[in-house]
């Protein structure tokens, strides 16, 4: 990652942190077109699952679920296989598709993403996913 880049990601991880949402997301959204202009694939997969988490937190659904499925396909073309990147973006991507009511294609990456978080061992992903996952087979 570029110094440039870097420090917008820092910054914007800094405003995440202070509860700076709307400035947090036009930092990783700035980090998202740096990558992209640079063709850093594993950064820009990385921007936009940030990008599309705050945009979920925000209330932006429908954005949030484009950005975190853009991440999930960068992260599946050059991640490999089980990531916790990858099973992160799969967890912002369900939590989009829940909002928009979209529960099938929930369900489906809720179960995607339980096996990847169980083979990084990250209990508290799998703990989640499992949350989930009962809620959506009960409804």
């Amino acid at each position: 990652m570029s110094e440039d880049m870097q420090s917008i990601v820092d910054r914007a991880r800094q405003d995440r942190m202070e509860g700076q949402l709307r400035e947090a997301l036009q930092g990783y959204e700035r980090a998202a077109d740096l990558a992209r202009a640079a063709n850093a694939i594993r950064h820009l997969a990385y921007a936009q699952r940030h990008v599309g988490d705050l945009q979920r937190e925000l209330g932006q659904h429908r954005s949030a679920e484009s950005a975190a499925a853009e991440a999930v396909a960068l992260y599946r073309q050059h991640g490999g296989g089980a990531s916790l990147d990858l099973a992160n973006a799969l967890r912002v991507r369900a939590l989009a598709q829940e909002s928009l009511g979209k529960l099938p294609e929930a369900e489906i990456s809720w179960r995607e993403a339980k096996p990847l978080y169980d083979a990084v061992g990250v209990p508290a992903g799998v703990q989640e996913c499992d949350e989930h996952l009962a809620r959506l087979n009960s409804a």
